[in-house]
């Protein structure tokens, strides 16, 4: 099943998924997903390439300390593109929080092993585990409220997570360095934008832009603030 976000389907088309299908550019299909294949998932996407293609020039130049951001983006990208073929959306809440749970145990598997777990400063990966898996969680579910509650488009559901990805990753980790901005924006958004932008069971037509933006804004902060609350009292816990 392809699922078709019917807000953002092409003006004149007769919304069916067979011609929504066929209008669609190359990129568009390989990003299956309608959150992904928007404007702001194609944008991060090529930016998460370029960022890659960076690695790999700083790599071969002799900075062997890119490797690791070089793997964990390399592996990321094959493994990202491949979810849509495995778990088909609208996902409802709860399917919709164990992909999400799954992805980011996958993804901070990943970032542990190639010496970036929170920040590089994750000391064993049951630490990375409970600190961070619980933070996407705690997104997944503000965006996914966010969603059912105001209608969000599929295409600010992807810029929303996109832009959480680069606010915790670039600005709590780097203070907004424009360095690491440039070179790891990308990558950012689109592990962000593809462990929390999924396909949701949407029930109510869109409420007021302002309006989605500000509970989406909202509902990630609080999300976000509980989800890291939530992996500080795990970490206590486990370590009595």
């Amino acid at each position: 099943m392809v699922v078709v976000d019917s807000a953002s389907a092409p003006l004149g088309s007769s919304g069916t998924v067979d011609s929504t299908i066929s209008s669609r550019t190359h990129l568009g299909r390989l990003l299956s997903y309608p959150e992904w294949s928007s404007t702001p998932g194609k944008v991060s996407f090529l930016w998460c390439l370029l960022n890659l293609g960076f690695f790999v020039v700083l790599w071969l130049s002799g900075e062997h300390g890119a490797g690791g951001v070089l793997v964990e983006i390399a592996a990321w990208v094959p493994i990202s593109l491949a979810v849509p073929r495995l778990v088909r959306g609208p996902f409802s809440a709860v399917s919709y929080s164990a992909i999400v749970f799954l992805l980011a145990l996958v993804e901070e598997t990943l970032a542990y092993s190639t010496g970036g777990g929170l920040h590089g400063a994750a000391t064993s990966l049951g630490e990375d585990w409970l600190r961070a898996v619980p933070t996407f969680v705690g997104l997944g579910v503000g965006l996914f409220a966010s969603v059912r509650a105001t209608g969000l488009l599929a295409p600010e559901a992807f810029a929303a997570a996109a832009a959480s990805g680069i606010v915790i990753e670039i600005g709590l980790g780097t203070g907004f360095n424009p360095i690491a901005f440039l070179a790891l924006g990308g990558a950012a958004s689109w592990v962000y934008g593809t462990i929390l932008a999924l396909p949701i069971e949407r029930n109510k037509p869109p409420l007021s832009a302002w309006i989605r933006v500000s509970v989406t804004v909202a509902l990630l902060a609080v999300g976000a603030l509980v989800g890291g609350l939530v992996g500080i009292a795990l970490e206590c816990v486990f370590r009595l």
